[in-house]
């Protein structure tokens, strides 16, 4: 298999929580975006990339302590899908990118972890959808079960030529269009039922507070899918480069998933609250 050592060429493997499977072109000096892109975006790239990974770092790490004590599966689930999708996957993958020679060892390493990383970060949320919105449905345990074998697969293709750089096709479209229809699951079950509890906070029989935590937690998996999405249109134009346009677009779209995972599970304290409707349980 022909493995490209071009000092300026990189690309990742990185989830939701990342900034996408991208084949964006690292200069050789360092930096973080496109290498057409200027100081003043890279910089903002930079500050949507802090947030979206400190976010996902801090609220996984609550709902992986939630979790050792309540023992309960979404909790676990949803904590190692921020923590390893958002959290981790994306910074190595990225620091891989900037080591000189990615063949190295150090390299190498950083990339099939990063890769592993994202890749268990969207099947462990595959399995808390299922769990939270369609825990009796067995086409839904089909449809993770199948989804999970797909960025396996993805994976072992990944791990066959870790510096390979632009990804090969067969490596590059399974994991992305897996891990977007994850994404996309999710985002759709969260509005389904935040339409439903919409409904019934409006007849006074439901926590209008927990109704907006399934809305936001749904703009926050929407915002994935746009991430995905874009990086999926700049791959289709141009497989050895990420477009500035959209690079500062998954920029925006990684602000809006951070600010939506951060208020799902730390929403703003509110002085006043409905009578019948107690505030619900906090992290």
């Amino acid at each position: 298999m022909r493995t490209s050592r071009q000092p300026g060429r990189g690309g990742t493997g990185a989830r939701p929580g990342g900034w996408g499977e991208t084949d964006a072109r690292i200069p050789a000096q360092g930096g973080f975006a496109s290498d057409r892109s200027g100081p003043v975006m890279d910089s903002g790239i930079a500050v949507g990339f802090a947030l979206f990974v400190l976010s996902s770092l801090i609220v996984g790490a609550r709902l992986l302590l939630l979790a050792r004590r309540t023992g309960e599966v979404p909790e676990l689930a949803i904590g190692v899908a921020l923590v390893a999708g958002g959290g981790l996957s994306f910074p190595l993958l990225i620091g891989a990118l900037l080591v000189g020679d990615r063949s190295s060892p150090v390299a190498t390493f950083a990339i099939i972890v990063g890769t592993f990383c994202g890749h268990l970060g969207a099947a462990s949320l595959a399995l808390a959808v299922r769990h939270i919105f369609r825990p009796t449905e067995p086409w839904a345990r089909v449809l993770q079960l199948g989804l999970t074998g797909v960025l396996v697969m993805a994976l072992a293709a990944r791990a066959s030529d870790p510096a390979e750089i632009p990804l090969p096709g067969y490596v590059f479209w399974p994991g992305m269009l897996g891990s977007l229809s994850i994404y996309a699951w999710s985002a759709a079950e969260s509005f389904r039922l935040w339409s439903l509890m919409r409904r019934r906070v409006a007849l006074g029989l439901a926590n209008p507070a927990l109704a907006r935590r399934f809305l936001l937690w749904g703009i926050a998996a929407a915002a994935a899918c746009g991430i995905f999405t874009s990086t999926l249109i700049n791959r289709s134009l141009d497989p050895a480069h990420m477009h500035p346009t959209l690079l500062l677009l998954q920029t925006l779209f990684g602000v809006t998933a951070a600010v939506g995972i951060w208020l799902a599970f730390f929403p703003m304290r509110r002085r006043k609250v409905s009578p019948g409707h107690p505030a619900p349980h906090s992290l």
